[in-house]
């Protein structure tokens, strides 16, 4: 039987069909190979059940473990907590079982560690619950723990290395005074600025007077920005330097909102947060009237090195979402009563489907560390 002449075209155009099938699964396959051959190489992996970590300005890594033990009947939590090299060592500094308080009985979880500038110190955040009787009535707070790398406490003069009520303490530039945030409801509300120096034990109240929501420190300016809250409701929400060297506050500019996020980026030329659990906004800390705005859902963040994007993880801490890159629109001064553009940007995913519950960007700005979902191993990789 003859062939008809459409037969022999349709013929002809399968080879050429299935070679550009081939070629656009070769293409695919090139996206998906760097990540899933990093996947399979980590530059570090830590194969233990991480609950968090922080990066130190030197490349080490501290984290905890999860150590959950039984006294009689009593199950107790306390975390244990480790250093990690970028070589792979890593030593133990508090084996989580044998910290103690007194005869009280108590467990604890580790919330966060922050690094003094020389890598050399640790001000670790606890969530502490305390038993105060047979009963099983508790106590609960944050509380900071004091450490140098080699797991010696930190003892302050005439109190201890657990700083009470203490959050997001930053050690300054002198790698002696640390500068913290306490509540000043025992719910949530506004903090207050305390300076303690661990040598002589001098605790300092800054700015007198003064609440704040939020506070990001750059300890080599010896300063910081916060978010000042009104002492009244006919006040205004601000953004201010803090300068601790004269304990002075300057305005940079009136907020219409803040909900959180407040970050410094790493030149120190700019400011960003979240005004809105969708909108996130950056400053120029030169001149604050320059000022941009993005559609994108709130969630924890690091600054690229060169300040024009972010890493972000959207949603809410701990829960494993993508890991994307923002790009940050340009800032302008907006004309007077003029609304700020709020523009939509296009997520980049670096990790194509696959999400995480934490990660870090590493002071050097090349690599990034995530927690793995289900076992929790801590892996560190290029970042893309």
């Amino acid at each position: 039987m003859p062939i008809s002449s459409s037969a022999l075209k349709s013929r002809e155009r399968r080879p050429q069909i299935a070679r550009r099938i081939l070629t656009a699964a070769s293409l695919l396959l090139a996206i998906a190979i760097p990540f899933r051959a990093q996947e399979e190489r980590p530059l570090l992996r830590v194969q233990d059940d991480c609950t968090a970590f922080g990066y130190a300005p030197d490349g080490r890594i501290a984290y905890s473990t999860r150590r959950i033990f039984h006294v009689k009947k009593a199950t107790y939590e306390r975390d244990d907590i480790w250093i990690v090299a970028p070589n792979g060592n890593k030593r133990r500094l508090i084996e989580g079982e044998k910290f103690v308080r007194g005869t009280t009985p108590l467990s604890y979880s580790v919330r966060a560690f922050h690094w003094s500038p020389d890598s050399k110190q640790l001000a670790v955040e606890l969530l502490m619950t305390k038993f105060t009787n047979a009963h099983g009535d508790i106590t609960q707070g944050t509380q900071t723990l004091l450490l140098d790398d080699t797991g010696r406490e930190i003892k302050v003069p005439g109190a201890d290395s657990l700083v009470p009520s203490a959050t997001d303490a930053q050690w300054l530039s002198d790698d002696d005074a640390i500068v913290y945030l306490t509540q000043t409801l025992a719910a949530v509300g506004p903090n207050t600025i305390t300076e303690l120096h661990t040598t002589s034990g001098t605790t300092t109240p800054l700015f007198d007077g003064h609440w704040f929501a939020a506070v990001a420190w750059d300890p080599q300016l010896r300063g910081g920005v916060g978010i000042e809250t009104p002492n009244s409701r006919a006040g205004t929400l601000k953004l201010v330097w803090l300068d601790l060297e004269h304990h002075t506050i300057r305005d940079l500019a009136n907020l219409d909102a803040y909900v959180a996020g407040l970050t410094i980026s790493p030149s120190g030329r700019r400011v960003a947060y979240f005004i809105d659990p969708e909108v996130i906004e950056v400053r120029d800390f030169d001149v604050p009237q320059r000022v941009a705005r993005a559609h994108v859902g709130m969630g924890a963040y690091f600054w690229a090195p060169d300040d024009s994007r972010i890493l972000l993880k959207r949603g809410p801490e701990l829960v494993s979402r993508d890991i994307t890159w923002i790009e940050l629109p340009p800032l302008s001064i907006p004309a007077p009563r003029a609304a700020i553009p709020i523009p939509e940007v296009t997520p980049q995913p670096i990790f194509h489907d696959l999400e995480y519950p934490e990660f870090a960007i590493s002071p050097d700005g090349r690599n990034i560390a995530i927690i793995d979902p289900g076992k929790g191993n801590l892996s560190v990789y290029p970042l893309p």
